[in-house]
């Protein structure tokens, strides 16, 4: 696996991207599996955005679909 996390600033501006990706170019059953509920958990938290909402309850969802795994 290649982690990729970068990102840059200019005046009042700032930008952040982190990308993961297979360092053979294909994921292994394993990987695909653990890519897939990162995924899910991240959406799961963007789909929760909106504003009032706490980074507790962000928290709350993103744990509670990753602990499927850890």
């Amino acid at each position: 696996m290649v982690l990729m996390d970068c990102a840059a600033e200019y005046g009042y501006y700032s930008a952040d991207i982190t990308r993961t990706v297979p360092a053979n170019g294909k994921f292994s059953t394993e990987q695909k599996e653990i890519y897939q509920i990162v995924l899910d958990a991240q959406s799961a938290a963007i789909k929760m955005v909106k504003p009032g909402i706490m980074k507790s309850e962000l928290d709350k969802a993103i744990n509670d679909i990753s602990e499927k795994v850890w």
